[in-house]
Protein backbone atom coordinates (compact mmCIF):
# COMPACT_ATOMS: atom_id res chain seq x y z
CA UNK A 1 0.00 0.00 0.00
CA UNK A 2 1.39 3.42 -0.98
CA UNK A 3 1.75 6.12 1.65
CA UNK A 4 0.66 9.66 0.95
CA UNK A 5 3.44 12.04 1.89
CA UNK A 6 2.27 15.32 0.38
CA UNK A 7 -1.24 16.68 -0.11
CA UNK A 8 -1.83 19.70 -2.32
CA UNK A 9 -5.02 21.61 -1.55
CA UNK A 10 -6.87 23.94 -3.86
CA UNK A 11 -7.59 27.46 -2.61
CA UNK A 12 -10.58 27.72 -0.29
CA UNK A 13 -11.08 31.45 -0.71
CA UNK A 14 -11.88 32.20 -4.33
CA UNK A 15 -14.52 34.37 -5.98
CA UNK A 16 -17.85 32.54 -5.75
CA UNK A 17 -18.50 32.67 -9.50
CA UNK A 18 -15.47 30.40 -10.02
CA UNK A 19 -17.07 27.60 -8.03
CA UNK A 20 -20.69 27.76 -9.22
CA UNK A 21 -20.57 24.45 -11.16
CA UNK A 22 -19.21 22.73 -8.05
CA UNK A 23 -21.95 24.33 -5.95
CA UNK A 24 -24.57 22.99 -8.38
CA UNK A 25 -23.18 19.47 -8.00
CA UNK A 26 -23.26 19.84 -4.21
CA UNK A 27 -26.94 20.85 -4.32
CA UNK A 28 -27.84 17.95 -6.63
CA UNK A 29 -25.96 15.50 -4.38
CA UNK A 30 -27.79 16.85 -1.34
CA UNK A 31 -31.21 16.18 -2.89
CA UNK A 32 -30.22 12.74 -4.19
CA UNK A 33 -29.01 11.79 -0.70
CA UNK A 34 -32.27 13.08 0.83
CA UNK A 35 -34.28 11.03 -1.67
CA UNK A 36 -32.30 7.89 -0.89
CA UNK A 37 -32.93 8.44 2.84
CA UNK A 38 -36.69 8.74 2.22
CA UNK A 39 -37.09 12.50 2.71
CA UNK A 40 -39.95 14.31 0.99
CA UNK A 41 -38.05 16.10 -1.78
CA UNK A 42 -39.86 14.38 -4.64
CA UNK A 43 -40.13 17.46 -6.86
CA UNK A 44 -36.36 17.99 -6.80
CA UNK A 45 -35.65 14.27 -7.20
CA UNK A 46 -37.86 14.06 -10.30
CA UNK A 47 -35.97 16.96 -11.87
CA UNK A 48 -32.58 15.43 -11.10
CA UNK A 49 -33.34 11.77 -11.85
CA UNK A 50 -34.28 12.30 -15.49
CA UNK A 51 -30.86 13.92 -16.06
CA UNK A 52 -28.87 10.93 -14.75
CA UNK A 53 -26.94 8.92 -17.30
CA UNK A 54 -29.01 5.97 -18.48
CA UNK A 55 -32.37 7.17 -17.11
CA UNK A 56 -34.78 5.38 -16.77
CA UNK A 57 -32.82 2.16 -17.32
CA UNK A 58 -29.54 2.64 -15.44
CA UNK A 59 -28.07 -0.77 -16.43
CA UNK A 60 -24.68 -0.29 -14.77
CA UNK A 61 -24.41 3.47 -15.19
CA UNK A 62 -26.01 6.59 -13.79
CA UNK A 63 -26.88 6.56 -10.10
CA UNK A 64 -24.49 4.47 -8.02
CA UNK A 65 -24.87 3.80 -4.30
CA UNK A 66 -22.36 2.27 -1.94
CA UNK A 67 -22.98 0.79 1.50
Amino acid sequence: MAQIEHVIETPFFTPSHWSRPLQMVDVATYYVARHLRGASTASYWERIERLLDGYPNYAGKGLKTFP
